[in-house]
This record gives structure tokens, C-alpha cells and sequence, in this order.
């Protein structure tokens, strides 16, 4: 069972944390050396994350962190958070309380941790997509804009297929520099295999009315796929497909989300709750590594996945020309733009011939 705790001044996280019963000694520092299963019991981890149940990357990091309390029966502290300068705070009182890992599965706090890390070494840092070169910090970057390459790609061939034009639409959240090495990723992919892509950002992962507005709007002007990489604004995209006859499709992101709706037919999937599950593992067991890694296709760490039970909706010539595509993201020949520099230089390689 996780704790769940929404607190914001630190006196507050310390007091919650007290009143949910937690006794372990503030000396625990993390295991140098393989833990046994009593050692593992006393380490304190803390999960530090936006609102869960977006049954998008929140949901899909944290299904890592389930599975190792199921196995292990440690339990983990949650803190769920909306505002970005609570990170720093209830890291802080973690840290304070001898915590021995503060786990974060995403960048967007990372400056902070940085500075905590070297206020508190004795306390190990996970946090995605974050280069600190420090010896208590860890941190992976998915490259999982080569997954939306072969997204995109798909999108314009399955549009086709359909009668419609060579086109592809990616429907984003808030702009970050994840979703936008994605979108540039997709927009190459889509326009490797001769489509036009159209990139519209709602500006909330959290808008499902916006979500499914925009999404009817791009449906309306000819699209039969759509690309959803929005956290809970893409289940407003998945209503759109729903609504509509037989015919009009979604992209999903994350774990596949196939759960969500039976209009996803593919979807660029991370490896995240993977990712975490190993992370606390190697902790526990005294085996993480510090440093920065990148994991991507060639790594088995994202990919292109089709909805079960859904292939026979995708011809073979379509699946035939991703896996053509798939060899040459994972052999280094094509080399997914993630920047307007980098995609400019894709251009003028591979489609201005």
C-alpha cells in the first residue's frame, strides 16, 4: 500500500509522515553491498510525482513502483504534486527525515534536485533526464522520439490506406522538451514517407473537453489518425475517435494505454514502469549505478507496438515498410531529429531530393 501525502511546508510532510506510522531509523543510508531481504526492509524511498491517474506516463512510471511494493512489501512514500516549487520542499523533508532514495520520473524539477543532492550526499537521486555527474544521482533519457518517428510514418501509410491523404496530426500537452523532441521526431517520420504533419498543442495534460475538441477538428479536415501524446488531455482525443463511425483512429503513448479505447490501433510505448521497477531493484539491492544513460530502440527500451488483437486491421505492406523503417532507426542510418536544427538538417538529407 503507498502512502499518499499532499503536503506542501516541510513541517507539515514531517508530521504526515509520522502520523502514517513511519518508524525507521533517519540513519538508514542506502546498501553499498548486496542487501538481504531485512536490509531491504529498512530502506526509505520516496516517489515524488505529478497527480496519478492520468492512465498516461504518471500511471505507466508508477506501475514500476506497484510492482516492487507487491514483491518486496516495502512500502514506498507518494507524493503526488501540482505546483512545481513543491518538489523541492517535500524533497527537502525526505532528505531530512534520512531518506536514502528521492525518486522523480521526471525532469521538470531536476535543477532542484541537483542542488539537493549536493546538500545531502548521503541520499540518492533518481531523476529522469537530468545529467548531474554526480556520484549519489542517476538518471535515464528514453529516446522515445524514435518511437514516434515510426508513428509518424505509420500515420501518413494507415491514412492512406484509408483513402485519405499523405498526412499525420500529433495532438501535444504543454510544450516541454520531451514531447517536443517527439514531435519534431514524428513530423520527420510522417514526412520520410511523403505526408504533411499537422502539430497542435492544447496547453494542459490534464483538458479532456480540449482534448477531444481539437481532435474532432483534425478528424473533420481529413485525418484518420491522430498522435496523442498529452497525459489525460489524450483521453479527450480517444473520445473523439470513439465518437465518430468506424474508421477513425488514435495513436497512444506511454505503456500502449490499449485499455483506454479500442480506436487505438498502435502506439509509441516506453518501457516506464520497466524503468522504475529496475531502478528500486538495483537500490535495493545495493546495484544502482550513478550517471547518466540513454536507453532508446536498439536498447529494447521503446518501440512501435500494435494493439492486441487489432494487426489485422494493418496491412502487410504497412508493417513491412515500419520494419524496414525500424532496422534503419535501430542500425544509426536514420537518426531522428529531436530539434528545429536537427530537423532542418533531416530535410535537406532525406527530403529535399
Amino acid at each position: 500500500m503507498r502512502k499518499l501525502l499532499s503536503v506542501v511546508l516541510a513541517t507539515s510532510l514531517c508530521l504526515s509522515l509520522a502520523a502514517c506510522g513511519s518508524s525507521k531509523p533517519a540513519e538508514t543510508k542506502a546498501p553499498t553491498e548486496t542487501s538481504t531481504a531485512a536490509d531491504i526492509e529498512n530502506i526509505k524511498i520516496g516517489y515524488l510525482t505529478d497527480r496519478l491517474g492520468d492512465n498516461a506516463v504518471n500511471d505507466a512510471f508508477y506501475s514500476g513502483a506497484k510492482r516492487f511494493m507487491d514483491e518486496t512489501g516495502l512500502e514506498i512514500t507518494v507524493i503526488e504534486h501540482t505546483e512545481l516549487q513543491d518538489y523541492e520542499i517535500n524533497a527537502r523533508a525526505l532528505c531530512q527525515e534520512g531518506y536514502d532514495l528521492i525518486f522523480l520520473p521526471f525532469n521538470k524539477a531536476g535543477e532542484m534536485m541537483i542542488g539537493l543532492a549536493k546538500e545531502f550526499p548521503d541520499t540518492h537521486f533518481y531523476v529522469q533526464d537530468t545529467d548531474a555527474g554526480l556520484p549519489n544521482f542517476t538518471s535515464y533519457k528514453y529516446r522515445a522520439y524514435e518511437a514516434a518517428f515510426l508513428t509518424g510514418a505509420f500515420s501518413v501509410l494507415m491514412n492512406q490506406e484509408l483513402g485519405g491523404d499523405a498526412k499525420s496530426a500529433f495532438i501535444g500537452g504543454m510544450r516541454n522538451p520531451t514531447l517536443e523532441r517527439a514531435q519534431y521526431s514524428y513530423t520527420a517520420g510522417s514526412e520520410y514517407v511523403g505526408g504533411k504533419c499537422t502539430v497542435v498543442y492544447v496547453g494542459s495534460f490534464t483538458d479532456l473537453a480540449k482534448g477531444k475538441e481539437v481532435a474532432l477538428q483534425l478528424y473533420q479536415e481529413g485525418h484518420r489518425f491522430i498522435q496523442a501524446y498529452a497525459g489525460g488531455t489524450g483521453t479527450g482525443v480517444f473520445q473523439a475517435a470513439e465518437s465518430l463511425p468506424e474508421g477513425y483512429y488514435a495513436l497512444g503513448e506511454a505503456n500502449g494505454q490499449f485499455h483506454l479505447s479500442d480506436r487505438i490501433i498502435a502506439s509509441m510505448v516506453a518501457n516506464m514502469g520497466d524503468t522504475t521497477y529496475s531502478v528500486l531493484k538495483d537500490f535495493a539491492e545495493g546495484n544502482l549505478e550513478s550517471g547518466y544513460k540513454q536507453i532508446g530502440y536498439s536498447d529494447g527500451a521503446v518501440s512501435i507496438v500494435y494493439s492486441p488483437g487489432k494487426e489485422d486491421l494493418i496491412p502487410q505492406n504497412v508493417k513491412d515498410k515500419i520494419k524496414e523503417l525500424e532496422d534503419k532507426v535501430i542500425s544509426g542510418e536514420i537518426e531522428c531529429p529531436t530539434t528545429e536544427e536537427e530537423y532542418n538538417s533531416f530535410a535537406k538529407e532525406f527530403l529535399n531530393r
